[in-house]
Formats: structure tokens, C-alpha cells, sequence
């Protein structure tokens, strides 16, 4: 997997070889054929984290002002105005929304619960609604009018 990096992969391309790999050979000591899974053994090589950067506040009003006649120009402005993950904006029911608008308690988040293959191998993922991972995240989150603005035109 080094090696697989110091030719340029990224380091995620390298654990998802290694973890394809790892699957192989644990099918293939299902089977007899194998006494132990070397991959098991190797340590994946670590990705680099990445600092996210924030939209400036120019950054920001141009998103807001292209985006405002669009589909997801609300889901947009919510981002913005709330600092919600995405699961967590897909998650909302109008229930969320307190009766004045100004707030919203953040309850349940849209999430993956699944993959499928179909027939030509193509792989389809289910979403289900999920309680948020963490008690922090189940949070009630002021909205600044830029939210509220988004709601109402929702």
C-alpha cells in the first residue's frame, strides 16, 4: 500500500485496494484455502485530513444570490444560515421548525442504510432516517434571517 501511494495514488485509493483485498482473502480462508489474511495485518496508510475553509461572507452573499430561484437555493441558504451537515438539513420536517420560525431542533439526519447491486452490477444506495450519531448533535440552532427567509420561500 506504501508502495501504491509512492507511485501518486491517494492514500484512500490504497485503503480501498486493501480493503477489497482483505474481503478476498477472508473469503478465501472461509473456504480452506488460506490459514490466516496477511492484508488483515497490514496497517492502511493514513489520509490526510483536510481543514475545511469556510465560505467568506462575499463568498456566501453570491451563493445566496445565484442560487435564490433555484431548486436547492433554500437548501443553500440553510447550509449557510445554520451551519447544519447535509444528512442533517435532509433530515428537517416542517415538525423541526418552531412555530415563530426563528428556530429548529435538529432530531434525525438522512443517512445511508444500504447498498444493493443490480443485475448489471451497478450499485444502488438506500437512505433511511436516522437519529443523529451523538447527543451534541441533537441540538435546537438559532435562525438568523437569512434562515428564516429561505423557509418562507420553501
Amino acid at each position: 500500500m506504501n508502495e501504491m501511494v509512492a507511485r501518486g495514488l491517494s492514500p484512500s485509493t490504497a485503503r480501498h485496494a486493501r480493503s477489497i483485498l482483505r474481503r478476498a482473502l477472508n473469503d478465501a480462508m472461509r473456504e480452506g484455502l488460506l490459514n490466516r489474511n496477511v492484508a488483515a495485518l497490514a496497517r492502511p496508510p493514513r489520509a490526510p485530513r483536510r481543514e475545511m475553509r469556510a465560505l467568506s461572507a462575499s463568498e456566501a452573499s453570491r451563493l445566496l444570490s445565484v442560487s435564490v430561484d433555484e431548486p436547492a437555493g433554500p437548501l443553500y441558504a440553510m447550509a449557510i444560515a445554520t451551519g447544519c451537515r447535509l444528512g442533517e438539513l435532509l433530515g428537517l420536517s416542517w415538525d423541526d421548525v418552531a412555530e415563530d420560525g426563528r428556530s429548529l431542533v435538529v432530531r434525525r439526519s438522512l443517512a445511508e442504510s444500504g447498498h444493493t447491486l443490480d443485475a448489471k452490477g451497478g450499485r444502488h444506495v438506500t437512505w433511511a432516517l436516522a437519529e443523529p450519531k451523538t447527543e451534541r448533535s441533537r441540538r435546537t440552532v438559532m435562525l438568523p434571517a437569512v434562515g428564516v427567509e429561505a423557509l418562507r420561500h420553501q
